[in-house]
Protein backbone atom coordinates (compact mmCIF):
# COMPACT_ATOMS: atom_id res chain seq x y z
CA UNK A 1 0.00 0.00 0.00
CA UNK A 2 1.21 3.47 -1.33
CA UNK A 3 0.37 6.51 0.42
CA UNK A 4 0.64 10.34 -1.63
CA UNK A 5 1.84 12.60 0.34
CA UNK A 6 -1.53 14.60 0.65
CA UNK A 7 -2.89 11.21 2.87
CA UNK A 8 0.20 10.91 4.59
CA UNK A 9 0.04 14.42 6.23
CA UNK A 10 -3.33 13.77 6.66
CA UNK A 11 -2.89 11.15 8.72
CA UNK A 12 0.32 12.89 10.68
CA UNK A 13 -2.13 15.35 12.16
CA UNK A 14 -5.06 13.06 12.72
CA UNK A 15 -2.90 11.21 15.08
CA UNK A 16 -1.05 14.10 16.52
CA UNK A 17 -4.80 15.85 17.16
CA UNK A 18 -6.17 12.39 18.67
CA UNK A 19 -3.30 12.44 21.17
CA UNK A 20 -3.60 15.90 22.04
CA UNK A 21 -7.46 14.91 22.58
CA UNK A 22 -6.93 11.73 24.50
CA UNK A 23 -4.18 13.72 26.77
CA UNK A 24 -6.69 16.22 27.05
CA UNK A 25 -9.40 13.51 28.12
CA UNK A 26 -7.29 11.62 30.61
CA UNK A 27 -6.92 14.97 32.51
CA UNK A 28 -10.89 14.74 33.23
CA UNK A 29 -11.22 11.11 33.77
CA UNK A 30 -11.81 10.92 38.05
CA UNK A 31 -9.94 7.55 38.28
CA UNK A 32 -6.70 9.18 37.06
CA UNK A 33 -5.65 10.30 40.77
CA UNK A 34 -3.54 13.46 38.62
CA UNK A 35 -7.41 14.51 37.50
CA UNK A 36 -8.01 18.02 37.53
CA UNK A 37 -11.38 16.61 39.57
CA UNK A 38 -9.28 14.99 42.40
CA UNK A 39 -7.06 18.06 43.38
CA UNK A 40 -7.85 19.93 46.48
CA UNK A 41 -6.97 22.60 48.24
CA UNK A 42 -6.70 23.98 51.90
CA UNK A 43 -5.52 26.00 54.18
CA UNK A 44 -5.35 26.86 57.75
CA UNK A 45 -5.91 29.60 59.88
CA UNK A 46 -2.54 28.75 62.24
CA UNK A 47 -0.10 26.81 60.90
CA UNK A 48 1.91 25.84 63.79
CA UNK A 49 -2.05 24.68 65.47
CA UNK A 50 -3.09 22.76 62.55
CA UNK A 51 -1.16 22.36 59.34
CA UNK A 52 -3.38 21.46 56.23
CA UNK A 53 -1.68 19.25 53.98
CA UNK A 54 -3.64 19.10 49.68
CA UNK A 55 -4.39 15.40 48.35
CA UNK A 56 -5.67 13.97 46.09
CA UNK A 57 -9.46 12.34 45.96
CA UNK A 58 -10.31 15.98 47.90
CA UNK A 59 -13.63 16.14 46.56
CA UNK A 60 -15.42 17.34 49.95
CA UNK A 61 -15.26 20.99 50.15
CA UNK A 62 -16.04 23.06 53.15
CA UNK A 63 -14.79 24.55 56.05
CA UNK A 64 -13.47 22.02 59.23
CA UNK A 65 -13.26 22.89 62.81
CA UNK A 66 -10.94 21.43 65.15
CA UNK A 67 -10.96 21.32 68.58
CA UNK A 68 -7.60 21.55 70.36
CA UNK A 69 -8.13 19.80 73.85
CA UNK A 70 -4.36 19.77 74.91
CA UNK A 71 -1.33 21.37 74.00
CA UNK A 72 1.69 19.58 73.64
CA UNK A 73 4.21 20.83 76.10
CA UNK A 74 7.48 19.54 76.86
CA UNK A 75 8.79 17.98 79.97
CA UNK A 76 10.68 20.21 82.77
CA UNK A 77 12.34 19.13 85.94
CA UNK A 78 13.03 21.95 88.09
CA UNK A 79 15.63 22.07 90.77
CA UNK A 80 14.59 23.01 94.80
CA UNK A 81 15.34 27.32 94.42
CA UNK A 82 18.42 27.33 96.90
CA UNK A 83 19.60 30.49 98.10
CA UNK A 84 22.32 31.88 95.30
CA UNK A 85 25.17 33.26 97.56
CA UNK A 86 25.35 30.39 100.12
CA UNK A 87 27.88 27.92 100.51
CA UNK A 88 27.03 24.33 98.57
CA UNK A 89 26.85 22.04 101.43
CA UNK A 90 25.61 19.15 98.64
CA UNK A 91 28.23 16.22 98.29
CA UNK A 92 29.77 15.74 95.03
CA UNK A 93 29.11 13.37 92.75
CA UNK A 94 27.00 12.19 89.54
CA UNK A 95 23.83 13.03 87.83
CA UNK A 96 22.95 10.95 84.60
CA UNK A 97 20.34 12.13 82.21
CA UNK A 98 18.45 9.91 79.69
CA UNK A 99 16.88 11.07 76.68
CA UNK A 100 15.47 8.77 74.83
CA UNK A 101 18.28 6.00 74.08
CA UNK A 102 20.68 8.71 75.25
CA UNK A 103 22.85 8.45 78.32
CA UNK A 104 25.28 10.67 80.15
CA UNK A 105 26.47 10.73 83.28
CA UNK A 106 27.70 14.45 84.96
CA UNK A 107 30.60 14.46 87.40
CA UNK A 108 29.97 17.11 89.07
CA UNK A 109 32.83 18.60 91.94
CA UNK A 110 30.79 20.75 94.26
CA UNK A 111 33.94 21.61 96.80
CA UNK A 112 33.95 25.67 97.05
CA UNK A 113 31.03 26.56 95.11
CA UNK A 114 28.45 28.49 95.94
CA UNK A 115 24.93 26.98 94.98
CA UNK A 116 24.46 29.80 92.09
CA UNK A 117 27.81 28.52 90.75
CA UNK A 118 26.83 24.76 91.35
CA UNK A 119 23.43 24.96 89.37
CA UNK A 120 25.30 26.77 86.51
CA UNK A 121 28.31 24.18 86.06
CA UNK A 122 25.23 21.23 85.74
CA UNK A 123 23.93 23.62 83.62
CA UNK A 124 26.38 24.23 81.39
CA UNK A 125 27.38 20.39 81.15
CA UNK A 126 23.70 19.61 80.56
CA UNK A 127 24.14 21.32 77.44
CA UNK A 128 26.87 20.71 76.11
CA UNK A 129 25.99 16.98 75.49
CA UNK A 130 23.59 18.53 73.33
CA UNK A 131 21.17 15.38 74.01
CA UNK A 132 17.40 17.33 73.34
CA UNK A 133 17.37 19.59 76.00
CA UNK A 134 18.47 23.05 77.64
CA UNK A 135 19.72 23.65 81.16
CA UNK A 136 19.08 27.16 82.77
CA UNK A 137 19.76 29.05 86.09
CA UNK A 138 17.11 31.73 86.62
CA UNK A 139 18.24 33.49 89.81
CA UNK A 140 15.16 35.49 91.41
CA UNK A 141 15.15 37.38 94.75
CA UNK A 142 18.29 35.64 95.85
CA UNK A 143 17.24 32.42 95.15
CA UNK A 144 18.73 30.02 92.17
CA UNK A 145 16.70 27.29 90.36
CA UNK A 146 18.23 24.88 87.42
CA UNK A 147 15.23 24.42 85.26
CA UNK A 148 16.12 21.39 82.79
CA UNK A 149 13.58 21.34 79.47
CA UNK A 150 12.83 19.29 76.59
CA UNK A 151 13.52 21.03 73.41
CA UNK A 152 10.38 19.08 71.92
CA UNK A 153 6.80 18.61 72.56
CA UNK A 154 5.15 15.35 73.31
CA UNK A 155 5.37 12.34 75.53
CA UNK A 156 7.92 10.85 72.94
CA UNK A 157 10.76 13.44 74.06
CA UNK A 158 10.37 12.62 77.60
CA UNK A 159 13.69 12.79 79.74
CA UNK A 160 15.04 11.34 83.07
CA UNK A 161 17.18 12.90 85.64
CA UNK A 162 18.62 10.68 88.48
CA UNK A 163 21.41 10.17 91.10
CA UNK A 164 22.24 10.84 94.41
CA UNK A 165 23.15 14.84 93.67
CA UNK A 166 20.42 14.81 91.16
CA UNK A 167 17.75 13.73 93.95
CA UNK A 168 19.24 16.06 96.53
CA UNK A 169 19.02 18.87 94.29
CA UNK A 170 15.31 17.99 93.56
CA UNK A 171 15.73 18.15 89.88
CA UNK A 172 14.77 14.57 89.63
CA UNK A 173 11.45 15.93 90.17
CA UNK A 174 9.28 16.42 86.98
CA UNK A 175 7.43 20.02 87.23
CA UNK A 176 5.95 19.63 83.82
CA UNK A 177 4.87 16.80 82.30
CA UNK A 178 6.09 16.10 78.65
CA UNK A 179 2.15 15.75 77.11
CA UNK A 180 1.00 15.13 73.38
CA UNK A 181 -1.56 17.77 71.76
CA UNK A 182 -5.30 16.04 71.63
CA UNK A 183 -7.43 17.40 69.08
CA UNK A 184 -10.86 16.12 67.66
Amino acid sequence: LTLNATTKQFLSRYTSTYQNLANAAKDLRADNIQSVWNKGEGSSADEQIVAVQNHYNSKMTGAYDVNVRQLAQAQENESLALESKAQSTFDSGAIELQVGIRKVNLNINTEGKTNEQLLTEIASKINSNRLGVQAEVVEQEGKAVLTVTGNQTGMQHEFAISGKLAEDLGLNKVAQTAQDSLVD
